[in-house]
């Protein structure tokens, strides 16, 4: 083999493993923000159980560093979600304003930005809970009456945030076309045309089809008891304890988690991939569903 070949080799895998890396790396930080946020909304215990998950589930750890737009999802989905909790967790309204955008504008980004527009699925509950967050932000103080709803002030917050969520799209969208334009020379949008692949019936069975199996087997391979916990259990624990953090919970991590799979796992063409974006969810109940087990067996101790 040429020196020169050798030396092209040797830089390439160099440079994929400097990305793959600094992927892991960028995802570390994530995690660790999403734990801060879970340990002032669920407590100490549940953030370190999700963090020792995160870093040793193996579905979790191969998915981190992957070059694929799943991964790229999953890590923006966990930046997202830190920032959600965080809006809730400030006093000043100004302040909780900008972490909630910047929680959207992440989820804007890995919807338009990523390939893979489907995500979008994903931040159904960063929605949810930033129309609830914003609605309820302005109350009237009395002497009398502590909290009035404002109502016309509660609208016009939520509607300057629809109208800024679709600005921002609207640059996130135009962004990426322009480096559409630049990479491919003509008006393309690869995000409504894969839109349009995977919406349109049998297109993705030309990879491949599997049974429902296949998913649950990778579950029990890459998940195994932290899948129970979190996908099989959770519902059923949380429904039985009700911790003060249950609403927060299932419209931030669990709705998304089950719709996500509820859209997976009937196409006939299934890859181990797509199951990329819900290993931080499934960390994140199954901490809730082991923390709420552990607290009744050290009352009846």
């Amino acid at each position: 083999m040429p020196n020169d070949m050798h030396m092209e080799i040797a830089d390439t895998i160099v440079v994929w493993g400097l990305m793959r890396a600094t992927l892991a790396g960028v995802a570390a930080w994530g995690e660790v923000r999403l734990c801060r946020s879970l340990t002032v909304t669920c407590g100490r215990s549940v953030a370190r159980w999700t963090l020792l998950w995160m870093g040793t589930l193996a579905g979790h750890v191969s998915a981190v560093p992957a070059l694929l737009p799943s991964s790229t999802c999953m890590i923006l989905w966990t930046y997202s979600t830190s920032y959600l909790l965080q809006s809730s967790q400030l006093s000043q309204p100004q302040l909780s304003q900008q972490s909630l955008r910047t929680s959207i504008a992440l989820g804007l980004l890995a919807t338009l930005a990523t390939g893979w527009p489907f995500c979008a699925l994903l931040f159904c509950g960063t929605g949810l809970f930033s129309l609830h967050q914003t609605y309820h932000t302005h109350i009237i103080t009395t002497t009398t009456t502590p909290f009035i709803p404002n109502k016309k002030k509660q609208w016009m917050a939520v509607a300057h945030l629809l109208l800024w969520v679709v600005l921002c799209a609207a640059f996130l969208q135009g962004l990426v076309m322009a480096v559409d334009y630049h990479a491919y020379g003509r008006m393309v949008s690869p995000t409504w045309n894969i839109f349009k692949y995977n919406a349109q019936g049998g297109g993705d069975e030309l990879y491949g089809v599997e049974p429902t199996s296949y998913y649950i087997k990778n579950l029990c391979l890459n998940a195994n008891g932290v899948a129970v916990l979190g996908v099989g259990l959770f519902p059923l624990l949380l429904a039985w304890y009700r911790p003060s953090y249950a609403s927060t919970m299932v419209v931030t991590v669990a709705l998304p988690m089950y719709l996500w799979l509820a859209i997976v796992v009937p196409r006939p063409h299934k890859e181990e991939r797509f199951l990329f974006p819900i290993y931080p969810m499934m960390c994140v109940t199954a901490a809730i569903s082991l923390d709420l087990l552990l607290g009744t067996l050290s009352h009846t101790m």
